[in-house]
């Protein structure tokens, strides 16, 4: 026998706890438990953070993400009179976490030095690293009349980070808010773990009447994002907002046998709080209310998924084999409201949809080259914006296909060009408290917003200026061509688009 911690059918970031009081070296006559020893397995793409917490609420070990098929021992220093396990969930389902053959070592003597931490997963060209501290705060609430706009807002001015960086998954009885802060640095991670642990013991009031000690996650992302009306952010950081005509298709992401398009309706919504000293703005801007996948299998079945922002709950797909006159289509369904999901394999392509909680769902569609999740989400301040969803789009590349033969295109794809320079394009001015956008990615993409229309007659087609699905060879492209500002980048970075809604002013974040 052994415990686990079950992924399926949760939330990211959702804290498992296995404890234990300390009875035996008590009633023995030791004061402390020194260490403990026992055996490990995290196995999965998805696994979260598996973590050992003293008496304090301090970390003394902590481990994340795929450790292999094996289970491994660990031996870790504890000197408190108690402790607990806590495993905190990954961004998806493959991610059970288990241990095994806990012995408790009593002793007396002092703690020795920390031991160093782990070390961190490795990260491939395109991707970064993401450090996630989530904890749980219980607030005197109900769900329907905790606020939740004004509890991100507030919770982001105190611990001095974007608003954009912090979400909330508010699970119901005395409302518990299950809180993440995400950072790009270690430091931020750090100093932002340590204040929370330092207010959460005294009530303070933002973090309600009590909230577990924080756990941080350390995760690999990258590849391409679309969140809200798009500002995107390029693979090397690159920053452009792309406003699309109205009611139009663009191409995405086109890969070898792989491609994801969009579509984008132009949305007027507002920005700001109710109160009387809030900050309000209308914005004239546009959203990705639909989104459209095409792959090729590795038996030549071709597979179109279809995924709209307004019904989240269900995904359509249609498969084609060579041999077929006629597509076979089935809806993917799951539950509107309650946590929830779905796959469905084909060959060498997976699809995944998930209800999150009652305000999100979303679909993970994956082949050998790309994860692309989509995700339907309400605007920011959803009461003033009457309620409407919006797609975001994140892309992770699983290979570095800026090396392969056919170096992937597309408006977020051809910044996957493996040249470590960020090409800045136009901005929207969004000074005013009325704003319209315009930016078309001038500067940064290649060609004009035209190239990348799709026929609205098929939504799924490959077909347009620099498609690269049915090419064999292809390199990425020349930057030097492009008119935006140049910047030289160190390291690995990521591909994202925000919305107008998530202040495109301040930097922008990308959730994966």
């Amino acid at each position: 026998y052994y415990y686990f911690a079950e992924a399926s059918f949760r939330s990211e970031g959702d804290l498992f706890t296995l404890a234990y009081n300390g009875t035996y070296c008590s009633s023995e006559g030791f004061s402390v438990i020194s260490s403990i020893d026992f055996q490990a397995n995290m196995y999965g793409w998805a696994m979260g953070t598996l973590s050992v917490i003293d008496a304090a609420g301090v970390p003394v070990w902590s481990l994340s993400g795929d450790q292999g098929d094996e289970w491994f021992p660990v031996n870790a220093p504890l000197f408190s009179p108690s402790f607990r396990f806590e495993y905190a969930r990954g961004y998806s389902w493959a991610g059970d976490a288990a241990i095994d053959r806990v012995r408790v070592n009593c002793g007396t003597a002092p703690p020795p030095s920390p031991a160093p931490p782990p070390p961190l997963p490795p990260v491939s060209p395109g991707e970064r690293l993401l450090y996630t501290i989530s904890w749980n705060a219980t607030l005197n609430y109900t769900i329907d009349s905790f606020p939740e706009e004004q509890y991100i807002a507030t919770l982001a001015d105190k611990l001095g980070v974007d608003v954009s960086s912090v979400s909330v998954h508010v699970v119901a009885g005395s409302v518990i808010a299950i809180t993440r802060v995400e950072q790009d640095s270690a430091e931020k991670a750090a100093r932002i773990a340590k204040e929370v642990r330092t207010e959460c013991p005294v009530a303070a009031a933002i973090f309600g009447e009590g909230c577990t000690p924080p756990t941080t996650n350390v995760a690999v992302v990258g590849g391409g994002s679309v969140t809200g009306d798009p500002h995107f952010t390029g693979a090397h950081g690159d920053k452009l907002d792309f406003r699309g005509s109205n009611n139009t298709v663009y191409a995405m992401l086109s890969a070898h046998h792989f491609a994801l398009n969009a579509l984008f309706l132009a949305q007027t919504f507002v920005m700001g709080g109710k109160c009387k000293t809030c900050s309000h703005k209308t914005v004239h801007g546009s959203f990705i209310k639909a989104a459209f996948y095409r792959a090729t299998t590795c038996t030549n079945t071709t597979v179109l998924v279809e995924y709209l922002a307004d019904t989240p709950s269900r995904a359509t797909v249609k498969k084609l084999a060579p041999s077929e006159m006629f597509a076979e289509e089935r809806d993917l369904l799951v539950s509107p409201m309650n946590p929830d999901a779905i796959e469905f394999n084909l060959d060498d392509v997976r699809l995944r949809l998930a209800r999150k909680h009652s305000r999100e769902a979303g679909l993970i569609v994956s082949n050998g080259q790309f994860d692309v999740a989509v995700d339907s989400r309400y605007l920011a301040y959803a009461e003033q914006n009457g309620r409407k969803k919006r797609l975001d789009v994140s892309i992770r590349q699983r290979v570095d296909v800026a090396a392969s033969k056919v170096a992937p295109h597309g408006l977020v794809g051809q910044t996957f060009d493996g040249d470590a320079t960020a090409v800045d394009g136009a901005i929207d001015d969004y000074s005013a408290n009325v704003v319209v956008t315009r930016a078309m990615g001038d500067g940064a993409i290649e060609g004009i917003a035209g190239d990348y229309e799709i026929p609205k007659s098929d939504p799924f087609s490959f077909a347009f200026k620099y498609s690269r699905y049915h090419a064999v060879r292809a390199a990425p492209r020349d930057v030097s061509k492009l008119t935006g500002v140049h910047r030289r980048v160190a390291g690995a970075a990521t591909a994202s688009s925000d919305g107008d809604d998530a202040m495109p002013a301040a930097a922008a974040a990308l959730y994966i």
